[in-house]
């Protein structure tokens, strides 16, 4: 398979998954899991896959001294966002999930 291709094909299916993302979201929320629940699921399986990743197959090193930007970007740039848009997309429909959400560079 060629590079161009497997790049086409690589958006076709990220872009897949993030639109399945409204509606699983939707459909988990909040009768069976409710919003924080869900990003601490969602935050403790990412480090967990991670933190496999990393053991196994990246020998890079971070300096300690960038360990509490990280800490910071971690909580402000995945968790307090991934728990405002679920509370949001608890509240109101998918359709409108993906539009606020796609709009967003432009606001």
């Amino acid at each position: 398979m060629n590079k161009t291709l497997q790049a086409h094909l690589s958006l076709v299916i990220v872009n897949i998954i993030y639109a399945a993302n409204f509606s699983i979201a939707k459909e988990v929320m909040p009768s069976h899991v409710q919003p924080f629940a869900f990003v601490l699921m969602r935050v403790a399986g990412a480090l967990l896959l991670f933190w496999l990743v990393s053991a196994f197959f990246i020998k890079e090193k971070v300096d300690k001294k960038d360990l509490p930007y990280m800490a910071m970007l971690a909580v402000f740039g995945v968790a307090l966002n991934q728990l405002l848009f679920l509370k949001g997309l608890s509240i109101t429909q998918p359709i409108n999930g993906a539009i606020i959400m796609t709009s967003n560079p432009i606001i």
